[in-house]
């Protein structure tokens, strides 16, 4: 892995770490979201993920600024969120380190999986 696209992973989630909101962090989840929520966590788990080990963060503010960012590392990757109502579930590891973390993005209305997306 480049260190552009490590240094750019590690970025972004500090982004993330400093201005979403958490599950755990007095943050009033509605049902819907709890709902999307478990979706994502299903999502996770197949790809392997120990949700133990990670804390979910949902980024929905920060979508629109992240994405750029994302494609700059994934120039491959289209915007399937066009049009869409959707929610961001980011997993991130407990403990800092680097890569160990996935996005899930969710449809509000479907429940469908757009995009899983993991760190690395």
């Amino acid at each position: 892995m480049s260190r552009h696209l490590m240094k750019s992973l590690v970025i972004l989630s500090f982004i993330l770490l400093g201005s979403c909101a958490s599950q755990r962090g007095g943050y009033s989840m509605n049902l819907e979201q709890k709902k999307i929520i478990k979706i994502a966590s299903k999502e996770a788990e197949k790809n392997g993920f120990n949700l133990k080990n990670l804390k979910i963060v949902i980024a929905n503010k920060n979508w629109r600024e992240i994405w750029p960012r994302i494609l700059k590392v994934n120039p491959h990757l289209n915007d399937p969120t066009q049009g869409r109502n959707f929610t961001v579930v980011y997993y991130r590891p407990k403990k800092l380190q680097l890569g160990g973390d996935l996005w899930v993005l969710v449809d509000n209305a479907s429940g469908e999986v757009i995009l899983t997306l993991p760190g690395k």
